[in-house]
């Protein structure tokens, strides 16, 4: 992890943010969703006055590059992050926060929870449609941004999430005040309630374990087949709707495939140094022949774990129905399961 903190009216990097006293500081965690691997990408600071840190997706930053380009600033990068950095500071520059913040609303396209510093000002923006998480926490001593609120608990903190489509705005000066952008309609990632969040955070108002053990309780009434002896998750994040669906079709829990816990969760690894590897198989487990339910949830590279983990199972079971998401390497089907509360819709597959 990586930060930059405003010290003495310059931005600074920084390995560890406590050894400064800096009061506004930024930090990053995960690898980029574009552009090069293995480099340290982000907080992306530019100038003496501008820093940024970003969750997200700009889906149009081809043509944020050609807005750039007619406003004269000469951008060549396929790095999502460091287009929206010079989009942005250009913006801030040109109309001013509120200007700035406004036009970002209307010209940016995809999932986005951004923070800046500006200044002595921070800046904190939510994409208008709330695909991406983003919460502020306090404790009376000061505030803190993150994008799980299981972050800002973690720190003892009380939150509050970011409304889609808003920007929290703090002046060096303590003014605080809020830039509202356009409504409409809301487009939650699926993705967050099922895979990214920690199970104890919340998004949209709503607890992420609660949502993985509706999907498990759903998938156990519209999944017929219950002619199995145990169940068992991929570990980690398909464990709590594994849990709540052997609890529906009445079987037990058993843990086959097991996950290497030191390695860290491969989703915020670079590619090249994510491997399936980290999964193993308990010998055994399925000793007699047993029919295993096996639950995964691994949407963005299940096909890759499963085409390992599935041929050391099928050595030893009589049956082995994939309950999760569809993989298309391994030619299962998909038939959607729906549960609803008031504007949320979650889904989750089913693959034999």
């Amino acid at each position: 992890m990586s930060f930059v903190c405003r010290i003495n009216g310059s931005l600074i990097k920084l390995s560890n943010p406590l050894t400064t006293d800096s009061t506004l500081c930024l930090g990053h965690a995960r690898y980029s969703t574009s552009g090069p691997y293995g480099v340290e990408l982000q907080p992306i600071v530019l100038g003496n006055d501008f820093a940024l840190v970003f969750n997200g997706t700009i889906s149009n930053y081809i043509e944020l590059i050609n807005r750039l380009r007619d406003l004269g600033v000469d951008v060549r990068t396929n790095y999502d992050a460091l287009v929206l950095a010079h989009y942005m500071r250009e913006l801030l520059t040109r109309r001013g926060i509120d200007g700035g913040v406004n036009e970002l609303f209307h010209t940016l396209r995809g999932g986005y929870s951004i923070i800046a510093i500006w200044k002595d000002s921070l800046i904190v923006v939510r994409d208008p449609w709330g695909i991406r998480p983003l919460a502020i926490g306090s404790d009376g001593n000061g505030i803190a941004i993150a994008s799980e609120t299981a972050a800002l608990e973690a720190l003892g903190m009380s939150w509050r999430e970011v409304e889609p489509g808003k920007a929290l705005v703090l002046r060096g000066s303590g003014r605080e005040y809020w830039i509202e952008g356009p409504r409409v309609r809301r487009a939650h990632c699926a993705l967050e309630y099922i895979y990214f969040l920690r199970p104890d955070s919340y998004f949209n108002g709503i607890n992420v374990y609660e949502a993985r053990r509706r999907l498990g309780m759903a998938l156990a009434r519209k999944e017929t087949t219950h002619d199995v002896d145990f169940v068992s998750p991929i570990p980690e994040t398909a464990r709590v709707a594994a849990e709540a669906y052997a609890s529906g079709i009445g079987k037990p829990v058993h843990d086959v495939v097991i996950k290497n816990r030191y390695v860290g969760r491969g989703f915020i690894k670079p590619p090249r140094e994510r491997s399936a590897d980290m999964y193993s198989v308990v010998k055994d487990a399925a000793r007699g022949g047993a029919s295993i339910a096996l639950v995964d949830d691994s949407i963005i590279r299940g096909g890759d774990t499963l085409r390992k983990v599935l041929p050391k199972l099928r050595l030893q079971v009589r049956g082995l129905f994939t309950l999760g998401s569809p993989h298309r390497q391994l030619g299962t089907h998909a038939s959607w399961v729906w549960t609803s509360q008031p504007g949320v819709s979650w889904w989750l597959t089913v693959g034999q």
